[in-house]
């Protein structure tokens, strides 16, 4: 290339250097202009004093436990709401979360329901330091601990018994017994609730707790009793719930809580021979709650006068005769029934369990992880509507609640009953409130449009439900669908969103 060439295209390169020279220092310029306005931006939330926004904090937090996986990931997201996530906004909050004590006590570490992805030494780190912020405020500790025969297991229970002092609520889950470390000392002022689960039960016997002068709840699973004197401080615990115990060594402590309110019990250990003793008297338990293995085995040896409350985990052909008794016996009235249903099959148990308890003001059915059919919720409210001379179910009931209910609900047996109900009528009692929730997939919506007659029987019921609302009936239906195909007109009398609209329409 000749030398006049090279002169040519060094002179446009220079053109082209003083052209973007030109284009930075504008953009030079704007930048400062852009910060000198950001300067004088004012931001309400940062002027608050630090005590505002840690209150602000502590609110937006609650009382939801924790999870620590230390750092996050992609795949392992903080928790929301965490103090983490509010620690990681900027400077100043970091500064105010971490001197605000009360967003730290609660520890949650689960490994079972989420497998951590950090190895188990860094969770202890990140615990240590959690725990570090608290100050003395009472401690929620709901911990997994690590395998047996490990050094991390030993070296969480040292930590967690450093703060013995103010454990709040201690939960912990273990595939051994635990055997808690000599340095813990009572008297444990602010421990409220112990909760001990044992997976492998044969040989877990419970340890013993230091003087706990303030708890008052306690929940044991698959734990072998044996000093029942000292380990647990029985007669001022108002709410105890056992599980994967036998009755016979359970009974044994109920001779000691007679200021039991809250019982719970379900055994997974069948009997091999029938315990006879005399019933208990528990003068002031108002909540009993069975399980679904087992819980009925405990109902002959209990005197409850003060009973109100009766969950059942399950709904077994056992139940509906000890129940009878053990009202009858009692002398008691309950007047909630809160029953978790499994299998619809055999819709004759639910019937004489709804018999055995005639008292019962509030009902409440669970549907999780079953499918009634149209046919089950038909013969159920039939039953409960009342008709000939067929015994009445449930004569007191005001309120009744049908939780995650998975099956659509016809409306003419669901109107009938409700108005029947609601009109009451000699021994029968007003209904005040009927609740369901339905959580269902998302249906299309046929082709074909329903007769006239039909969607004007539909129209009717519908007008119906409009007046009994005005009539100071409390109707509340909710529906969580899964997927989005909204019905534009029902095609069947089974009740749906679009009914549901209708129902809540305003009146001109």
């Amino acid at each position: 290339m000749r030398p006049a060439e090279l002169r040519f295209q060094l002179t446009q390169i220079e053109a082209q250097i003083f052209k973007l020279e030109s284009e930075l220092t504008l953009l030079q310029a704007e930048r400062q202009r852009i910060h000198r306005k950001l300067a004088d931006v004012v931001y309400p939330v940062l002027e608050l004093p630090d005590e505002i926004t840690s209150e602000i904090f502590v609110r937006y937090v609650g009382e939801a436990p924790n999870e620590v996986f230390l750092p996050y990931s992609d795949d392992y997201p903080p928790p929301i709401p965490s103090p983490v996530v509010l620690a990681s906004v900027c400077s100043l909050w970091r500064n105010v979360a971490l001197s605000t004590p009360s967003l730290w006590t609660y520890f949650y570490h689960c490994p079972s329901q989420r497998p951590s992805p950090r190895p188990i030494m860094h969770l202890i780190d990140a615990m240590e330091k959690w725990l570090s912020r608290t100050g003395q405020l009472p401690l929620h500790l709901h911990i997994e601990l690590p395998e047996a025969g490990t050094p991390e297991r030993e070296q969480m229970l040292d930590l967690i018994s450093r703060h013995s002092s103010h454990w709040g609520v201690l939960d912990l889950a273990s595939t051994i017994p635990i055997i808690f470390p000599p340095s813990i000392e009572g008297p444990l002022r602010c421990l409220t609730r112990f909760s001990l689960r044992i997976d492998e039960p044969d040989n877990s016997d419970l340890p013993a707790l230091p003087l706990a002068p303030h708890v008052h709840a306690v929940h044991l699973v698959g734990v072998r009793y044996m000093d029942w004197s000292t380990a647990i401080p029985w007669s001022q615990l108002t709410t105890l719930r056992v599980q994967e115990i036998g009755l016979g060594e359970f009974l044994s402590a109920l001779e000691q809580a007679q200021n039991l309110e809250v019982l719970g019990f379900t055994s997974c250990r069948r009997l091999s021979d029938i315990i006879t003793s005399p019933a208990r008297l528990l003068p002031r338990i108002h909540t009993l709650d069975l399980g679904p293995e087992g819980g009925h085995e405990i109902v002959p040896h209990l005197i409850l006068p003060a009973l109100n409350k009766l969950r059942l985990q399950a709904i077994e052909p056992e139940y509906p005769a000890p129940i009878q008794e053990l009202i009858a016996r009692s002398g008691c009235t309950p007047t909630t029934l809160n029953l978790d249903v499994h299998d619809w099959r055999d819709v004759q148990e639910i019937d004489e369990l709804l018999l055995s308890v005639p008292t019962t003001r509030h009902l409440e059915l669970n549907c999780d992880d079953t499918e009634p059919t149209l046919e089950d919720f038909t013969n159920l409210f039939d039953a409960i509507a009342g008709s000939g001379d067929d015994a009445v179910y449930l004569p007191a009931l005001t309120s009744f609640q049908i939780n995650n209910c998975t099956t659509r609900i016809r409306l003419p047996p669901f109107v009938r009953m409700l108005a029947a109900r609601r009109n009451g009528g000699e021994s029968v009692a007003q209904l005040e409130l009927f609740k369901v929730s339905f959580s269902q997939e998302a249906r299309v919506s046929g082709s074909a449009q329903p007769e006239e007659a039909a969607h004007q029987k539909v129209e009717d019921l519908l007008a119906q439900l409009r007046d009994l609302r005005a009539g100071c009936l409390k109707l509340d239906i909710q529906f969580e669908t899964k997927g989005t195909t909204p019905l534009k007109r029902w095609d069947s009398d089974e009740i749906n969103e679009k009914m549901i609209e209708e129902i809540y329409r305003p009146v001109d």
